[in-house]
């Protein structure tokens, strides 16, 4: 099957429920990011998930507020910003999760922007606010049952500092008129753009609930999510920059060279570069707003993992096949898997 054939399936067939809806105790979300669809790769992660997890009473979903049944239909979805799209994943799980009688937790799997996605979500599931639902042009207030808590929060090279001080700003041209883009380059407000917003406040509240927060890092820059963005750091000099940097070439490094991937762990509230120099955004006219950002994140505590990936790489995670062979996708979601309860 193509992949536009999965998408189409996945975004216009309803949900397929597990035979018990009473035996899920733990509900994984997998949330895709810009312009992607979670039928191209979230269908691997469930699969593995769920192999993992079903007979503990887990079941993942697979979030299809921010799909569309064709490409051109997500990237627009995709593009109206991160707060709406966080809206209507919160959204689409009050629904899905009003299957489940039993459900006592919520995690999230948040691939790329979806990783910024959940982060809303997560902020109006269990904040004081409800949430609006929209039909027919009559809004509806729809809560999450109270009893259901949050769980893990797991992102994957997500720009948690947005997207300047990339080591090529090729895509900057098309980012910078959409207001998701502008969002991500901090442009959308000069007082209190939206990701500085996201550090604060009840978002941080919220964040301090979860029982993990886990951020996958890639350490090649490949001009879409630099390392310092997804490790939540004010120090960018992990990364390798390209695939052909002189810095790769140096200490004998190629990109997913190394099977296990995983290359450095730290669990730290702070961060160990705070008071040096900032190698990533040093200079950069939104550089106080960052690093009130980095502060704000790190002050919850995150499980930062340094993958040798870039963010292309580690945002689409897909089975193996003899033509497209991907050891990486399992040596990540077998670590993911490993950090489930």
């Amino acid at each position: 099957m193509r992949p536009g054939e999965i998408l189409m399936t996945n975004v216009r067939s309803p949900p397929t429920l597990p035979d018990d809806p009473s035996s899920v105790r733990h509900l994984y979300v997998f949330v895709h990011g810009f312009g992607s669809s979670g039928a191209r790769h979230g269908f691997y992660v469930k699969q593995r998930i769920d192999a993992a997890t079903l007979k503990k009473g887990g079941w993942t979903y697979i979030c299809r507020a921010n799909s569309s049944s064709w490409d051109v239909g997500t990237f627009w979805k995709t593009s109206d910003g991160i707060y709406e799209g966080g809206q209507r994943i919160a959204q689409e799980i009050v629904t899905i999760a009003a299957e489940f009688p039993k459900l006592e937790y919520l995690s999230f799997i948040g691939s790329s922007l979806g990783g910024l996605y959940s982060r809303v979500a997560a902020k109006l599931l269990f904040g004081k606010e409800a949430i609006d639902q929209e039909t027919k042009g009559e809004k509806k207030i729809a809560r999450l049952n109270s009893d259901i808590l949050p769980g893990m929060l797991i992102t994957l090279a997500t720009p948690h500092l947005g997207v300047r001080c990339l080591y090529t700003q090729w895509n900057s041209w098309l980012m910078g008129w959409i207001r998701t883009g502008k969002e991500l380059y901090l442009t959308d407000d000069d007082k209190a753009p939206l990701l500085l917003r996201l550090a604060e406040g009840a978002y941080i509240d919220v964040l301090k609930r979860f029982k993990a927060r886990i951020s996958y890092a890639p350490i090649w820059d490949d001009g879409i999510v630099a390392f310092a963005s997804s490790g939540i750091s004010v120090d960018n000099t992990v990364s390798l920059g390209s695939v052909d940097s002189d810095k790769g070439k140096k200490i004998g490094l190629k990109i997913g060279q190394n099977p296990v991937l995983i290359t450095r762990l730290h669990e730290k509230k702070k961060d160990p570069s705070s008071d040096k120099i900032l190698p990533y955004f040093n200079g950069d006219a939104k550089e106080k707003t960052l690093k009130v950002m980095v502060e704000g994140l790190r002050d919850v505590g995150w499980t930062i993992i340094h993958v040798n990936l870039d963010h292309k790489r580690l945002a689409t995670l897909y089975p193996s096949t003899e033509k497209r062979p991907n050891v990486f996708s399992e040596a990540v979601l077998s670590d993911i898997i490993s950090r489930l309860p």
